[in-house]
């Protein structure tokens, strides 16, 4: 509506009540899950994971020093699937971590980054990422 500056949005009208499909999303989270700092021993099972304006999977230090002490550990993601988010799809600065049968894709940035351990010392972070499929990321 020029006249009033308004842009109207009508969804199909088959996707009204369907979740998850085609449609419109506006999302205001920086992160739809963020662990914090000290975390320990979960596990997120078979969960859709989606938009989120930066990364949709989150648990590293919010202050952005990786040089410390690992912020989580024993953090699983299992046979979930993470898409459609503005920055990274998995996030994880941790020890003893797993990222596994995860699909991950359609992420502005990385699909899945798991660092840990410590550089200094050599100490393992002992992380895994297996049997997960990315596609449609950096995009």
């Amino acid at each position: 509506d020029r006249r009033d500056g308004m842009l109207y949005f009508r969804p199909p009208h088959d996707t009204a009540h369907k979740a998850p499909g085609p449609g419109a999303y506006v999302s205001q989270a920086q992160n739809v899950i963020r662990l914090l700092s000290g975390t320990e021993h979960v596990t997120f099972r078979g969960l859709r994971i989606e938009h989120a304006r930066g990364t949709a999977v989150a648990a590293a230090p919010a202050d952005g020093d990786r040089r410390g002490a690992a912020a989580v550990s024993h953090i699983s993601l299992i046979n979930c699937t993470v898409a459609n988010s503005g920055g990274n799809g998995i996030e994880i600065l941790g020890w003893q971590c797993l990222v596994s049968g995860c699909e991950v894709y359609g992420v502005g940035g990385t699909a899945i980054n798991v660092t840990g351990g410590l550089h200094m010392t050599l100490t393992p972070g002992r992380n895994q990422v297996d049997g997960s499929w990315v596609h449609d990321f950096g995009q």
